[in-house]
């Protein structure tokens, strides 16, 4: 079975993730990104560089591009101007923003300093360029996400700053188009971590009712965190967390054309990077969507996924979408560490274009194509043996706070053969042997139930608002409590020696409401 890294879409284009950061579609039809040219190794890079911005259009929907043109160049050598984000707003003018920085130490980066620079321009031709710096914020900046124009017509741009020790969060905002700026207060979130990620980091936002705005926050404390403003982000409350468990990277939230919303999330958690204590697992992208608001979500799919021949440790993150049709976005994310040799230096940068309808679905059947795992996948099921010192097998199904599994397996039950049911993607990296990756069950603990089946046959897995039970062909076996509120994962493992066959998965979710946590 061929392997399929983009589920439920349709892969439009790859490029380097400078030449092809996100996009719009413009109104004509035809598709607009931007390129960036910077310094050679960006905010490291002291030395002068003339460093430029171009654009790039499509006329076929995304599938090629064609040669970039001239749009700006930023003034000055010596600052290093590392493209950001950009929106064309309701009246076709081209707002972009880009991170300036202007001392960038080698040995320490949390001494980074530099601000926002800002330039519009009357068109995506480029017509008329008006340039700032946003003095708003003049302290150096983390990555931008999105961008959005209120239903009153005001221009929102969620920032992360850094204030020395981490990162704070907050909105800059514009009501004449550009000509002037204000900025929000500071959002912060506290933990004990010290290294330069923690903090409230890259946030998005989203309008949910007239005036009133979502943000949600990458943090380093396994969930993402939201804040509420009421004044269309001129203030925002505390954050809290929400219900929804994250690595640590950033989410996309895109207002769809019928009012839901779309959240993009890397949904794992996993291994720790080296000598800190937060987890970086992003191999997947998952995507859910919102009927109230982002109160509740439903889906929570995997939409990006780790193939055979990626490294345990690949990024497929820093979702950003933009509306397509009435039916279908066009979703923009990066890969690092992927079979085609991408790295942090070269950045893979993937266009996609997708349905969200499929997220409304509440069950699944022999999705073998979705399934994760080393071992052999055949249009019948999956062959679970055991590579690289472990037999382990993931998929992902809609999200269930009461629902059910049905799996047909075939073999000998090889000993220590486990069924692991969470709300988060599960890589194999967090199970092998004396991992030397980190921690993994002392930084995040276990973020999963555990069913322990007696016998290959027909297993059956149900679970309510309370507990969950197993049954082997008719029986059942095993009853215990829920750790989460539901389920949109399940992995099969093993660490010995044999061999197993999934020959049939059937999975249903009977409430498929996650409550987010989010309140307003």
């Amino acid at each position: 079975m061929k392997e399929c890294k983009h589920l439920h879409s349709t892969q439009l284009s790859t490029d380097s993730f400078t030449h092809m950061q996100w996009g719009e579609k413009l109104s004509d039809g035809r598709l607009f990104t931007l390129m960036a040219v910077g310094k050679p190794d960006g905010i490291y890079n002291a030395g002068p560089c003339s460093q430029f911005v171009f654009g790039r259009i499509s006329e076929d929907g995304g599938k090629t591009w064609e040669k970039p043109y001239f749009l700006y160049e930023w003034p000055d050598h010596d600052t290093s101007y590392l493209l950001l984000g950009w929106k064309i707003d309701r009246d076709g003018r081209l707002h972009v923003f880009a991170e300036a920085t202007t001392d960038a130490p080698h040995d320490n980066p949390k001494k980074l300093e530099g601000h926002i620079a800002y330039v519009r321009f009357d068109s995506y031709r480029g017509e008329n360029p008006l340039y700032s710096d946003i003095a708003a914020l003049y302290r150096y900046t983390g990555s931008l996400n999105n961008i959005i124009e209120t239903e009153a017509g005001r221009l929102v741009v969620p920032f992360s700053t850094f204030m020395g020790d981490n990162f704070v969060s907050g909105t800059i905002w514009s009501d004449d188009h550009g000509v002037s700026w204000e900025a929000s207060n500071d959002v912060s979130v506290s933990s004990e971590e010290t290294s330069a990620e923690s903090g409230a980091v890259e946030p998005v936002v989203a309008e949910v009712q007239p005036g009133v705005l979502v943000m949600l926050i990458r943090t380093v404390l396994f969930r993402l965190w939201y804040a509420v403003s009421y004044d269309s982000g001129e203030s925002w409350s505390k954050a809290k967390p929400t219900n929804l468990p994250s690595c640590n990277a950033p989410a996309n939230l895109l207002k769809l054309p019928d009012g839901r919303i779309l959240l993009t999330w890397n949904d794992g958690l996993g291994h720790p990077m080296a000598d800190v204590r937060y987890s970086l697992a992003r191999q997947c992208l998952h995507a859910a969507v919102s009927s109230d608001g982002l109160k509740s979500i439903h889906g929570a799919r995997i939409i990006v996924k780790k193939v055979v021949g990626d490294q345990d440790r690949i990024h497929n993150a820093y979702p950003t979408a933009s509306n397509y049709s009435e039916n279908e976005v066009l979703l923009w994310h990066f890969e690092v560490f992927g079979k085609c040799g991408s790295s942090w230096k070269a950045l893979q940068g993937y266009l996609v274009r997708m349905n969200p309808a499929f997220l409304e679905e509440t069950e699944v059947k022999d999705n073998w194509a979705e399934w994760i795992s080393d071992s052999e996948k055949t249009s019948a099921g999956i062959v679970l043996k055991n590579t690289n010192e472990i037999a382990h097998a993931i998929t992902n199904f809609p999200y269930a706070k009461k629902g059910s599994i049905k799996l047909a397996v075939s073999g000998i039950l090889p000993q220590g053969t486990s069924i692991l049911l969470s709300d988060c993607y599960l890589d194999r990296l967090n199970f092998i042997p004396e991992n030397k990756n980190g921690a993994y069950k002392d930084v995040v603990g276990e973020p999963y139930t555990r069913l322990s089946p007696n016998a290959a046959g027909e297993w059956l897995i149900e679970w309510d608002e309370t507990e969950i039970r197993l049954s082997v062909d008719g029986k059942q076996i095993q009853t215990c409590r829920k750790n989460t509120d539901g389920f949109n994962h399940i992995t099969v493992l093993f660490e010995k020696d044999g061999e197993l066959r999934i020959g049939h998965f059937h999975a249903k979710a009977e409430i498929p409401d996650w409550d987010t946590g989010i309140r307003y």
